[in-house]
């Protein structure tokens, strides 16, 4: 089975318009932080049990089977949270940056 890891670092920071992303590297160590703050806060103000999967999950790797064993539920709630989970960190995310992807 595939597996899609995402870097919510990465994929938030691809996001931004190219004025507040890094150049150099003193600003880059700011970037990160700021970024770093901004998940956190996301997290922060997510839903428990989808906040929880995500962070299992997108953050520290662990498998659908894996987050089903840690939390004791079926392999297919915790499907169902990642997915929904993910939708609410981008919209509490953007919200919190008062910006929208840009593609």
């Amino acid at each position: 089975k595939n597996r899609q890891f995402v870097d919510l670092e990465s994929e938030c920071a691809r996001h931004l318009p190219a004025e507040i992303t890094p150049r150099s590297d003193p600003l880059a160590h700011t970037f990160s932080e700021e970024l770093r703050d901004f998940i956190e806060e996301t997290f922060r103000r997510m839903s428990g049990k989808q906040g929880v999967v995500v962070r299992l999950h997108d953050l520290e790797g662990h498998t659908i089977r894996e987050i089903a064993r840690i939390i004791g539920c079926p392999a297919g709630t915790v499907k169902s949270r990642l997915f929904y989970g993910r939708q609410e960190f981008k919209e509490i995310f953007w919200s919190l940056t008062n910006r929208r992807p840009v593609h």
